[in-house]
């Protein structure tokens, strides 16, 4: 059930925050993926298409993925120390709950 759950709600909530926050994702998409002078870029700078090839899972599905995530992230504010700390306190958190039962 919970994995039903995640795969089932998941994308579909990423798919309506990047909707829900367009101007700035092809605003990332234009400073991130627009070719220059030795930089040929293999990916759109149209979200339009990105929600297209997420919808089929066509693509380069796991490098769209990774820098939705980190569009994302950078939209939120949210950093790599957040994250760390986040991690090592749960990890902290957990390792205590084990001592408490061990013992």
């Amino acid at each position: 059930f919970f994995s039903d759950h995640k795969t089932s709600h998941g994308p579909q909530n990423i798919i309506q925050y990047l909707r829900d926050n367009n101007q700035c994702f092809n605003n990332w998409l234009v400073g991130r993926y627009t070719s220059y002078d030795g930089f040929m870029s293999q990916h759109s700078t149209d979200s339009e298409e990105w929600f297209i090839e997420f919808d089929k899972v066509q693509g380069d599905i796991a490098h769209k993925f990774g820098a939705v995530l980190e569009f994302i992230c950078e939209n939120e504010e949210i950093t790599v120390d957040d994250m760390h700390s986040d991690v090592v306190g749960e990890m902290y958190v957990n390792c205590e709950l084990i001592t408490d039962t061990v013992v």
